[in-house]
């Protein structure tokens, strides 16, 4: 966990007396520039497949040392985002968890004081409503249930660097600083739970940046896409279309019938966490 943490309180980005302060490593700049991949607000429409330099980066929401995590490919960009970064207190606690400083809602976005915005409407309603639903009704509290997933669930985001559609080829993605700190802390600090016993890992978009990694589990060597196989109780990988929206619904809960394997298996592991 130090090295990400570490990468992160040393972020150090590009700024010049165009552009000014940019949310783009130093280190990845000249790249995604030479590449044309960057795009400012005044340049901006809703369908671009360019990073934003000027809305934060984000690379994980959430407690480092959360017994739950999921791994999607990049933060969302858009209209809304750049009015929802208006708002200081979400900057507050963006900037708080990249610390990882003390809060009672290290998931922020699950955090009431965001009430309102569209941040907390995403997660609290979208992607975690009927996953609360289902623990309100196990713990006969809806606080309880917010607060079991904001401090034991993290989000790992495998780029930092915000756009509305993904258009970087793996080549270059895995040049870039910010995948090859978050693919550390996966290969170095996820995996190693998981097969431990310790870890649940829920995986969206982004596999194919793990394809050459390989494990020792119990003298036998395993691949990324090996995990679910061996762990099936503790690893979820989304396929097809289920990566991009990656419902956490779990299925005896949803209507008609619905609800994932990665729902249930966050249910679960919820219920018997302390």
């Amino acid at each position: 966990m130090s090295r990400l943490t570490d990468f992160w309180k040393n972020f150090d980005v590009y700024s010049d007396d165009i552009v000014g302060k940019t949310s783009i490593a130093k280190q990845d700049y000249e790249m995604l520039r030479s590449q044309q991949l960057l795009v400012t607000q005044r340049n901006w429409n809703s369908g671009s497949t360019l990073f934003t330099i000027d809305l934060p980066s984000e690379p994980f929401v959430g407690d480092l040392d959360a017994p739950i995590y999921i791994m999607t490919l990049n933060p969302k960009a858009g209209d809304d985002e750049y009015t929802n970064w208006q708002n200081t207190t979400l900057q507050d606690l963006a900037k708080n968890c990249v610390v990882q400083g003390e809060t009672d809602y290290p998931f922020y976005y699950l955090n009431p004081v965001l009430i309102g915005t569209g941040g907390y409407d995403y997660w609290r309603y979208k992607k975690f409503g009927k996953l609360i639903k289902a623990l309100s009704e196990y713990y006969n509290s809806e606080d309880i249930a917010i607060r079991k997933i904001a401090n034991n669930v993290c989000d790992l985001e495998l780029c930092a660097y915000r756009s509305s559609k993904w258009n970087v080829s793996t080549k270059i993605g895995s040049k870039l600083s910010v995948i090859k700190a978050m693919k550390d802390f996966v290969v170095n600090v996820v995996v190693p739970g998981v097969m431990r016993g310790e870890k649940t890992f829920l995986v969206g978009r982004g596999r194919e940046y793990f394809k050459s990694e390989r494990f020792n589990y119990n003298g036998k060597i395993i691949t990324f896409d090996d995990l679910e196989t061996e762990f099936p109780d503790r690893v979820v990988f989304y396929h097809g279309r289920a990566c991009w929206g990656m419902s956490f619904n779990p299925k005896e809960h949803t209507e008609r019938g619905g609800g994932t394997k990665g729902g249930e298996v966050l249910l679960d592991t919820l219920k018997k966490l302390p």
